[in-house]
């Protein structure tokens, strides 16, 4: 907490007039300790402490009232560009479920200090954390100044996937709905009031799926009795929707009403799929929006999450009317609540079809007044004396923010992390220009990375497997997060994976005079049931003739093709000065699980066993001027070492 008093005198500032926000031009805010007692028109008012910031935009603090610090930093790279097609699309089961069981409790300790550093960059002041590591939180946001509300997450069933494409639910042996109930609260009241109250818990019951009704039911009495708030996951995916009415004879929504678990006290996550959503079909009436509204539930929208997936709340402005308290949060990565403001108005204009639906301030009042009022909190989101001191100071003279007509609008539409020059939480400054002041984020990521090379990328071995292994590794990133591929313009992309451990054959029947290009070519491979090949039970052998001979080992499962490779093919490349019109023949069957095929002079095969793909380069030989100048290739010259060609 800061001493004495501070002046800042802005350009604008958002200030709250117990309503809406309003702008002050030329404004002042004082804020004492940790307590604003002024804000509004400027004042000369002696401080002990004054800033005079003509090129500065002061707007109240945001909050993201869900979040998953432990995992939210290192969620990149991994969901994007993907889609689980035995999940009705949700990349919950098979990727984020993986990851999470791949982060280590001293990992942990890293990735929730990485997540807090993005958070605040982007201006987030107060956030909702669901994690499994509670200690680690508490540390974390102590440390680095976030107000941060923890909750410890608990189930009475786990998640099991079955066969690659059903998923079932197992309760926890010795399970105890009264017990789990119990102890959740004595989690939240242990941590509640730390650090000058800036820490707080919360009782967090995982998912509507994973918990049953009495546990529900009995976990929001315990937490009413203990008056401490709750939240849960709620309609995040189709399979969970449908899984519930099968389960219960009625959706999500309706379950957690039967259970008592609806109210102004919690917060529910996501809440996408329910009975009036077009994926969903249940009900046009829309009774799960009567329930949310009626009973003044909040729910913590993350557009990001699930627009990129083709997923879309149907829609914002509908849940408003609705009377329902809307909410963001980043959930995950990109951990940005500017991205989150930005993409959550556009993609409700286009769940709605009009653009007049919702517009910049009603996600700048999620963002900061719908969050403070899920948490109970009168103090927070607010530019207003007696609110808490969680500001967030723009530069006005960037490219972002220039011309600036409407700073509400410039936030929310145009507004980046490289905006944001100052973060002020409980009257301490904790950011400034993107650095954090007790963390070190740049070691921070760099320790990260390395943790994720050597630790959680090894690791993910996919929701059923029962242990690690480097292998399960490789097949899981190269089936369900291959790497983006590069080839030269006008050949086609195929599956690949990662451009490890390649394997390079030379036919010994090639041409005599050195290469001077070597030029990547358009190869096919499909591969049927790939789950069940294991690349190191895939022998290739290149024989006499540049015959290359491809088998499978005794460790793959079946017997045939259609147990693993189902065919490979090796097309002709139409600009190959010497050879134009003639394609090298195709891999040949030579009988179950074998594959032959020869390669024509001057050409070569690359093996890239872990990524299961065949890399067919031409070794060009020198011509005449007038015959190299016609038949010069578009990608002669982008390849020069076979050994690091880009992934495919």
């Amino acid at each position: 907490m800061s001493a004495g008093r501070t002046r800042l005198d802005v350009a604008f500032v958002l200030v709250h007039d117990g309503r809406e926000h309003r702008l002050v031009r030329d404004g002042s805010v004082i804020y004492e300790g940790d307590t604003i007692t002024y804000a509004g028109p400027r004042t000369d008012t002696a401080a002990d402490v004054e800033e005079h910031l003509p090129h500065a935009l002061l707007s109240p603090g945001f909050i993201s009232l869900h979040n998953h610090l432990s995992f939210g930093s290192i969620d990149r790279s991994l969901r994007e560009d993907r889609r689980s097609e035995h999940f009705y699309g949700s990349t919950l089961f098979e990727y984020v479920l993986p990851m999470m069981h791949a982060v280590t409790p001293e990992l942990s300790a890293l990735t929730t200090r990485l997540s807090i550093a993005e958070l605040l960059r982007s201006g987030v002041t107060t956030c909702v954390d669901v994690t499994d590591t509670p200690d680690v939180t508490v540390a974390a946001a102590g440390e680095s100044g976030l107000r941060t509300y923890v909750g410890e997450a608990f189930t009475s069933h786990r998640r099991v996937i079955h066969d690659g494409h059903r998923i079932g639910y197992e309760r926890h042996r010795h399970a105890d709905d009264e017990r789990s109930a119990a102890q959740a609260v004595a989690s939240a009241l242990r941590v509640n009031g730390r650090f000058a109250g800036l820490v707080n818990g919360m009782v967090a019951p995982g998912a509507v799926d994973t918990c049953s009704p009495s546990l529900l039911a009995e976990t929001a009495r315990a937490a009413r009795e203990a008056g401490l708030l709750l939240t849960t996951h709620c309609g995040q995916s189709r399979l969970e929707f449908h899984d519930i009415i099968a389960r219960y004879g009625c959706t999500p929504v309706q379950l957690l009403d039967r259970a008592g678990f609806l109210g102004r006290d919690v917060i529910l996550a996501h809440c996408v799929f329910i009975d009036s959503h077009s994926a969903t079909r249940s009900s046009p009436s829309g009774r799960d929006l009567d329930l949310l509204g009626r009973s003044a539930t909040t729910v913590a929208h993350c557009p990001t999450q699930f627009a990129r997936t083709g997923v879309l709340l149907e829609d914002f402005g509908r849940y408003l009317a609705a009377g329902v308290t809307m909410a963001l949060s980043t959930d995950a990565a990109p951990q940005c609540m500017l991205t989150e403001m930005r993409l959550g108005a556009i993609l409700a204009k286009n769940a709605a079809g009009n653009t007049g639906a919702v517009g910049a301030r009603e996600l700048f009042h999620a963002a900061t007044i719908g969050g403070a009022q899920a948490l109970g909190r009168g103090d927070l989101g607010r530019v207003s004396r007696g609110a808490k001191a969680d500001l967030v100071i723009f530069r006005t003279d960037t490219p972002g923010l220039t011309p600036l007509r409407d700073p509400v609008k410039s936030i929310v539409y145009h507004a980046g992390p490289q905006d944001v020059t100052r973060v002020v939480v409980n009257g301490r400054t904790v950011a400034r220009d993107g650095t954090i002041a007790n963390l070190d984020t740049p070691a921070l990521a760099r320790r990260v990375q390395t943790a994720c090379e050597q630790q959680v990328w090894p690791g993910l071995t996919g929701p059923a497997a029962d242990a690690p292994g480097s292998d399960d590794a490789r097949r899981f990133l190269r089936e369900k997060s291959p790497n983006t591929r590069f080839v030269p313009p006008g050949h086609a992309v195929h599956d690949a994976g990662d451009i490890t451990n390649v394997h390079t054959m030379t036919s010994p029947y090639r041409s005599e005079y050195s290469p001077r290009a070597r030029l990547m070519a358009e190869v096919g491979l499909r591969v049927n049931e790939a789950r069940s090949l294991d690349p190191a039970d895939v022998k290739w052998e290149l024989g006499r003739f540049g015959k290359l001979h491809v088998r499978l080992g005794k460790g793959t499962r079946g017997s045939g093709p259609r147990e693993g490779l189902s065919s490979v093919c090796l097309p002709h490349r139409p600009d190959h000065p010497r050879h134009p019109a003639r394609p090298p023949p195709p891999l040949i069957g030579q009988g179950p699980g074998r594959w032959t095929a020869r390669a024509p002079r001057g050409h070569r095969y690359e093996v890239r066993p872990y990524a299961l793909m065949i890399v067919w380069t031409t070794e060009s030989s020198p011509e005449p001027a007038e015959t190299r100048s016609e038949a010069k290739s578009p990608a002669a010259g982008l390849f020069t070492d076979a050994d690091h060609c880009p992934s495919m």
